[in-house]
């Protein structure tokens, strides 16, 4: 396997880590589920990611889509200038791997694709349409606006977004 691969499956581990740890903090259920019933439905790579479009993405999120209804693709860069996230055209990367991968995963599943990125040295990014999602955007700290739809925030505040109200949070 290339050091690239290894990196990208490196990557796609991690946020399935962070989801997990978030849904599992976060929605009661979710985690009574796991810990009493089935612990193999928590959040983890997809086995197939990057052979092909006809799964979730790249990350399996199992009992986990129904708090975090989501279609991931993961992509890390080695280099954050790589990316030039500032000049959103049709051939600018983000754009391009949302169009060409994380909306066919996401397609005919009930899902919302998002990517979630990452270069050295950065935190990860989630990179979404919000004509899709629909997000109030006010309630996080820090995002960038790319383009009529296309926004850019960490994923930390992407998550606290999804943060359940009242029933089915864990004090």
């Amino acid at each position: 396997m290339s050091k690239q691969k290894t990196k990208g499956k490196q990557f796609e581990n991690k946020i399935a880590s962070i989801l997990h740890e978030f849904l599992y903090t976060e929605f009661t259920e979710y985690a009574k589920f796991l810990s009493e019933i089935n612990s193999d439905l928590s959040v983890k790579r997809n086995s197939n990611s990057g052979a092909t479009i006809n799964d979730d993405g790249d990350i399996d999120l199992n009992l986990g889509k129904k708090y975090f209804p989501y279609s991931i693709e993961c992509k890390f860069w080695k280099k954050f200038q790589d990316l030039n996230i500032f000049n959103i055209n049709k051939s600018s990367v983000l754009p391009s791997v949302y169009k060409k991968q994380a909306l066919p995963a996401a397609k005919n599943k009930n899902l919302k694709p998002i990517i979630i990125f990452q270069a050295n040295r950065t935190l990860p990014m989630v990179f979404f349409d919000n004509k899709l999602l629909n997000l109030n955007l006010y309630n996080i700290d820090y995002y960038i606006k790319l383009s009529n739809n296309f926004y850019i925030c960490f994923l930390v505040d992407f998550l606290q977004l999804h943060k359940p109200k009242g029933e089915g949070v864990i004090s």
